[in-house]
């Protein structure tokens, strides 16, 4: 691999990083904490968790699992995977082609 493409990589993942890191904050920030003198008092399990770790955030689904959500994510999984694998591919094929002619 060339200076300039370890560099675009070392870009790369340092973005994908950054931002795989400010998701879960972000998402934290805007949870629902559980309220004091709540109804959740009595759940021994979530008073441990406030006591070790504040205030949680409490999650109520209604409907079951979103085959919808999963499939959009399968695909967008999928589709990552091709772009990488098409990418990967694509800088073999030249790095041979710049050596043959070499």
């Amino acid at each position: 691999m060339t200076g300039r493409h370890h560099r675009a990589f070392r870009l790369l993942a340092s973005t994908v990083t950054a931002a795989a890191l400010a998701v879960p904050a972000t998402a934290a920030a805007g949870g629902n904490a559980v309220a004091e003198g709540s109804a959740n008092d009595s759940n021994p399990i979530l008073q441990n968790d406030i006591r070790h770790f504040g205030n949680p955030v409490v999650v109520r689904v209604e409907g079951g699992f979103d085959w919808t959500a999963a499939g959009v994510g399968a695909a967008g999984g999928v589709g990552l995977a091709l772009m990488v694998g098409a990418g990967t591919f694509g800088l073999r094929r030249r790095q041979r082609v710049e050596a043959a002619r070499a």
